[in-house]
This record gives structure tokens, C-alpha cells and sequence, in this order.
């Protein structure tokens, strides 16, 4: 019932908080950024395939779990 009332407070404090964002401190930040990103990615992938690959799954197997598992994010499917 009150499920609509909070959507919209909870957007609007996401509009609000981005509303006191100072865009020039972006490119300061997007370098760190990328490079937290990557490593991130090679992290997982390395450890997905080296676990898979001392579980006794061959190469190819392995190669694709480590690219399926790779989205740093929420899944929606």
C-alpha cells in the first residue's frame, strides 16, 4: 500500500543527492575508476577459471565459466 510513496521518496533522494554531485571532480576520479574496474574483472575470471580448472574441468570448459560468471553487477535473468 505504501509501496509507491516510498518509490517515489527513494528517487527523489537519488535525484537529489546526484543534484549535489560536482561534475568537475570526475576525470580526477575515472582513471582509479577504470582500473578498480579491471582488476575486479581479472580477479574473478582468474578465480573462477583456476577453481574450475583444479575441479578437473578441462580448458575449454573452464574458459567459459570464468567469461559466463564475469558481469560484476546483479543479474536479471
Amino acid at each position: 500500500m505504501a509501496t509507491p510513496i516510498r518509490d517515489m521518496f527513494s528517487a527523489l533522494f537519488f535525484v537529489s543527492v546526484g543534484g549535489l554531485m560536482d561534475v568537475t571532480l570526475i576525470p580526477g576520479f575515472i582513471v582509479f575508476a577504470v582500473i578498480f574496474i579491471l582488476l575486479s574483472i581479472t580477479g574473478k575470471f582468474s578465480a573462477v577459471y583456476l577453481s574450475s580448472r583444479m575441479l578437473g574441468f578441462d580448458k575449454k570448459v573452464s574458459l567459459r565459466t570464468g567469461f559466463s560468471l564475469l558481469s560484476s553487477g546483479e543479474s536479471w535473468l
